[in-house]
């Protein structure tokens, strides 16, 4: 899959299900499809970036984990 092909796809999941974070693929050390969607506050429409900060607690949990094929 193509890095244009994942942006497409992720993009429309992201669109469909309202999805607010970031999106990393990486092919061993190389990042190969990097992506920031929604907002990081919706209230007052920030928009999410690479580079957004959010607040976390220690009872939050993993949101994140990698997949492998």
């Amino acid at each position: 899959m193509t890095p244009a092909d994942l942006r497409a796809t992720v993009g429309g999941l992201a669109r469909d299900t309202n999805f607010s974070g970031v999106v990393s693929v990486r092919v061993g050390d190389e990042v190969a499809f990097e992506a920031a969607y929604g907002f990081a506050d919706r209230e007052h429409q920030r928009v999410n970036t690479l580079d957004t900060r959010l607040p976390t607690s220690p009872n939050s949990g993993g949101h994140s984990s990698p997949a492998r094929s």
